[in-house]
């Protein structure tokens, strides 16, 4: 007979909360159409629904499960209990354990598919009590977690921050191409990995520290920063640190956090624990392993471990300690007070900047090297695009003569004064009137003569205004819109530039925002939903599984006298088996070998298989219900 009874008998004798931690942990797919505790068995003994509850568990649970030896470990068996993997003998006055026939069958196929031989695995003696297998990691590693170990996450963890800065900062140019999966495919990553100048590994670390930060979202088939991504750049690169690693920690795999947790402390060894995974998990999906290794790789790309053992700012935030900024910042270096300006136009920062600084300068650099040591270049292209955005030649200028150690050279100042000559000349503003939709200011009569000749604007069909300006500019009109204009223009190489943009790129970067509480935006950061709109307040749907919760807890309980013949016949009439039905009738007790048609108003309807004949039994004179 399937164990479905004997499941039954376990789920009806939990209370409310453990059996909502139940039907969390197994999510029944058919949730609506369960009713009682017996169409919920059911439904966890699905093959599907026991593989999957199998798969996390380590060794120990494992043996235990197998070997069916409820005495030894009784926190375990409770575990298991709650998992649904193990049922009830409601016959006792104090019910017992008992194995689930469907759950031995699947477990021996998963383990022997792992080449784990049944017999000897259940015959393996059990951990000794007080070693844990955590502990055993942390003795026969060669991880160190002295003075040497501890301050090699420094490098990392200031390099990752300056990564992950500059590719959020990449995204608010339009964002990144999401391939059909909704995933940054191989040729987007090493788009933005050329603009960053950062390698598309780091590029991929970068962009899972992000997400997990909810810094960044998918709109419309792109990755773009979310709204929280501002006030995340106008934190200190400390704060920045934390708020990465806070939401990052919170994602770490159940076996590796079940790995490194030793009572209520936390063992430094992460790459140990993910070393014996396989081992402990024997029944671990390939998929969940590599979700393990990468997790390893990315605490190391963030300086959350120095050579696979957990940092101390780690192990607290592991183990549920509210570490404040002021102690990452008592770690890591303070910012930099200024960059070395060289006449090759590279800029070198000795280390992290203030937000505002590193804003300022992020807009007319292009970076080259990302680092506790960055460093930066200025090149045409970037000083005309922030120019096109509305710096100008000005307050460039006074931003190089703040941050620059060594000056400005002559050469910056000749680019300066050379692009902002070029750039600005062509404004482009939009139009209301017969002429078009665009107007387009030109500041030297000779370029205007040029453009209205190219070959590359033709399509704008670019008209000279009949009203005379003078010698300072020309006017032109396009019947396009201000946008295609400047696109049109810019693709020609004219430098057009869009009237009314925004003057202050530091804007855009967060830093107005930077005098904000580093330990509130920090902490605020992970729990901010990305991207999301304000919405009006709705009744929410029921929640189908909190529905079923409460029918399967009620129908338990309904009917607390009618003993476990009531489930067995509910059950039989499920499966359609036969069973030995004893009824009693003015003192006389008789024994039929029935299969259970029907259970309504309090009578049973079931084909006699004996006799061949349908029969029909008040419940109230069915003393006894047997397997047939």
């Amino acid at each position: 007979m399937s164990g479905t009874l004997a499941l039954a008998s376990a789920i009806a004798a939990l209370d409310r909360e453990a059996l909502a931690r139940l039907v969390q942990a197994r999510r029944p797919l058919a949730a609506g159409g369960v009713a009682d505790p017996i169409g919920l068995a059911a439904e966890l003994l699905r093959s599907e629904s026991i593989t999957r509850v199998l798969a996390p568990l380590d060794r120990e649970t494992l043996r235990v499960l197998a070997s069916h030896d409820w005495q030894c470990s009784p926190d375990i068996v409770q575990r298991l209990t709650g998992l649904g993997l193990v049922g009830a003998d409601s016959s006792h006055t104090d019910p017992e354990p008992v194995a689930l026939i469907e759950v031995d069958t699947l477990l021996r196929t998963a383990l022997e598919a792992t080449g784990i031989e049944w017999d000897a695995f259940v015959a393996e003696v059990s951990s000794q009590p007080g070693i844990s297998v955590s502990a055993e990691f942390a003795t026969n590693s060669s991880a160190t977690t002295g003075p040497a170990s501890a301050a090699a996450w420094f490098t990392p963890a200031l390099t990752a921050v300056g990564e992950a800065a500059e590719c959020l900062r990449a995204l608010q140019g339009g964002g990144l191409r999401l391939n059909r999966s909704g995933i940054v495919g191989v040729a987007a990553a090493r788009e933005l990995a050329e603009r960053t100048a950062v390698t598309p590994t780091a590029v991929a670390h970068a962009l899972r520290l992000l997400s997990s930060a909810g810094l960044t979202v998918a709109v419309e088939h792109r990755l773009v920063p979310a709204a929280s991504a501002a006030s995340w750049l106008a934190l200190p690169h400390q704060a920045r640190w934390l708020a990465l690693a806070r939401a990052f920690l919170a994602t770490i795999p159940s076996p590796l956090r079940e790995s490194i947790t030793e009572g209520n402390t936390i063992t430094p060894d992460l790459g140990g624990a993910h070393a014996h995974l396989p081992g402990r998990f024997p029944l671990l999906p390939s998929g969940d392993l590599s979700t393990a290794q990468q997790f390893v790789l990315d605490a190391e790309h963030l300086g959350c471990t120095a050579l696979g053992a957990l940092t101390p700012v780690a192990q607290q935030i592991l183990a549920g300690v509210d570490v404040p900024v002021t102690v990452v910042a008592e770690l890591l270096p303070p910012a930099a007070t200024g960059v070395y300006l060289q006449p090759d136009l590279t800029i070198l920062a000795p280390g992290p900047l203030d937000p505002e600084s590193e804003a300022s300068l992020a807009a007319l650099t292009r970076p080259e090297q990302i680092g506790p040591a960055s460093m930066r270049r200025v090149t045409e292209a970037s000083l005309a695009a922030a120019f096109e955005r509305g710096v100008t030649r000005e307050s460039a200028h006074e931003t190089f003569s703040r941050l620059s150690m060594t000056g400005v050279p002559q050469p910056l100042e000749y680019l300066l004064t050379s692009v902002a000559e070029r750039i600005g000349r062509i404004v482009v503003h939009e139009h209301q009137g017969l002429e078009g939709r665009s107007r387009i200011r030109i500041a030297q009569p000779a370029l205007a003569g040029t453009a209205l000749v190219d070959r590359q604007l033709q399509h704008l069909q670019l008209t000279r205004s009949l009203i005379a300006q003078g010698d300072e500019f020309v006017v032109l009109f396009s019947r396009l819109r201000p946008d295609h204009v400047v696109s049109a223009f810019n693709e020609a190489r004219y430098h057009a530039s869009l009237a009314g943009e925004p003057a202050d790129p530091a804007v855009l970067n967060g830093a107005g925002s930077a005098a904000r509480d580093s330990d509130a935006v920090a902490a605020e950061v992970p729990a901010t939903i990305a991207g999301a709109a304000a919405m009006p307040a709705q009744d929410p749907d029921p929640d189908p599984i909190e529905a079923m919760i409460e029918r399967v807890y009620l129908a338990a309980r309904t009917e607390p006298a009618a003993a476990a013949f009531t489930r067995r016949l509910e059950l039989a009439i499920r499966d359609k088996t036969a069973v030995a039905v004893t009824a009693e009738s003015r003192g006389q007790r008789r024994t039929f070998t029935l299969t259970p048609v029907a259970l309504t108003d309090g009578r049973l309807r079931a084909t006699d298989v004996g006799a061949g004949v349908e029969r029909t039994f008040p419940v109230s004179m069915i003393v006894a219900v047997e397997p047939a």
